[in-house]
């Protein structure tokens, strides 16, 4: 089992790439879904082109991403599972999540009590239309912000509608540490353990975060078992990848169930287990990492998380208002409208994404990782200064 010491920790470009591209995806399917529809019998959903914007399987990635680089964070941070590390841990993770969240969520709240709506939603679906359909007051807002429980549970009433994936980073993240140290022991006891915490606390993307740190500590195997494939098949299993990853390229529903291959667990095995594959050559391949270290795709990867909290605003508030003023400026084909603004869409969301990267994410991130240092070094202060008076009374 291999583990990566703190001095060799370092951060992998290529790693970012592959949320950031994944995050690229999943807006993709925002927009697509607000703007085209998802027709279970249309061609959002059956052309082969669905690959750039399946969305439910870049949530799989995301989970699987997050297990790995936590475990491999935690690791960075200190082998053993003590008090102090884990504190450590969960303080740099509140620092990485909320302050960005909290500054979305009450921006989403003015715009929403003051220029929303922009217009009738003349161009957009009712899927979209579904979001900010009711009064919020600051109340409702404080108890989205909690985030560690979804109030309100649907996502449709919430200023942040994709923020339910945040609550799951939270929670199943906050376990990552504790199966790190059972997988550690025994990889037969961290199964165990990862279904009890299915079954019995119906944390049902505790598996998803589960293979991501199975992969972490079994790294180097695969790397190895790689480098001893020829490349037919390497390119076999590659193309494996893609089709389990894309279910066959039937893209069945794992989130909503309106639309499944086999069963929908079954079919979730499936797409999980391609999301694996995929991440274990990302992982082994040096050419896959080197197309995913271009600084484009790097920079990306950066403020992915930036990227997957600013898109639903714009697409709310200015969605239907940017449309209108394409049909009132040019006269061209509907799908021409759609391109434009979706590559407008893109352009301007990387820009505001960037901003509030370097602003807010990016300081905090660093606070975080003073301020949880700062809290280990003044326990570990306190505790000697506690044995030092246990001794001198005993």
């Amino acid at each position: 089992m291999s583990i990566v010491s703190p001095a060799t920790k370092q951060r992998f470009d290529y790693l970012d790439s592959v949320r950031g591209l994944s995050a690229l995806n999943l807006i993709t399917w925002h927009f697509i879904a607000a703007f085209i529809g998802s027709d279970p019998h249309g061609l959002t959903t059956k052309s082969p082109l669905h690959i750039f914007w399946y969305g439910e399987a870049d949530v799989m990635l995301f989970f699987i991403h997050s297990g790995f680089i936590l475990a491999y964070s935690y690791t960075g941070i200190n082998k053993p599972l003590t008090v102090a590390s884990y504190i450590q841990f969960l303080i740099e993770r509140i620092f990485r999540i909320y302050p960005l969240f909290l500054f979305i969520l009450f921006i989403s709240f003015i715009l929403k009590n003051t220029i929303f709506p922009l217009t009738a939603g003349i161009f957009t679906n009712q899927h979209l239309q579904s979001y900010w359909s009711r009064s919020y007051d600051i109340v409702t807002v404080l108890k989205e912000a909690i985030l560690v429980i979804p109030i309100p549970k649907e996502g449709s009433a919430r200023l942040i509608p994709q923020d339910w994936t945040l609550t799951i980073e939270l929670v199943i993240g906050a376990l990552i540490p504790l199966l790190a140290f059972f997988l550690r022991k025994n990889k037969w006891i961290f199964w165990v353990v990862v279904f009890m915490l299915i079954l019995l606390f119906r944390l049902t993307f505790t598996f998803e975060f589960a293979c991501g740190v199975f992969l972490f500590y079994h790294w180097q195997i695969i790397k190895s078992m790689w480098l001893k494939m020829n490349m037919g098949i390497k390119i076999m299993t590659c193309i494996l990848a893609i089709c389990l990853f894309f279910c066959f390229f039937h893209f069945s529903s794992l989130i909503n169930y309106s639309l499944v291959l086999f069963r929908p667990g079954i079919d979730r095995l499936i797409v999980v287990s391609g999301c694996c594959l995929v991440f274990c050559i990302v992982i082994s391949s040096s050419t896959a990492q080197k197309i995913l270290s271009l600084p484009l795709f790097a920079r990306i990867g950066r403020i992915c998380y930036s990227i997957y909290l600013v898109h639903m605003v714009l697409l709310i508030i200015f969605g239907d208002y940017f449309m209108i003023l394409l049909h009132n400026w040019v006269k061209i084909a509907r799908f021409n409208y759609s391109l434009i603004f979706f590559i407008v869409f893109m352009a301007v969301t990387i820009l505001i994404s960037s901003v509030t990267y370097w602003l807010i994410e990016k300081p905090f991130n660093v606070a975080g990782k003073k301020i949880s240092r700062s809290v280990v070094a003044r326990l570990t202060y306190i505790k000697r200064i506690f044995h030092s008076w246990i001794q001198e009374c005993f």
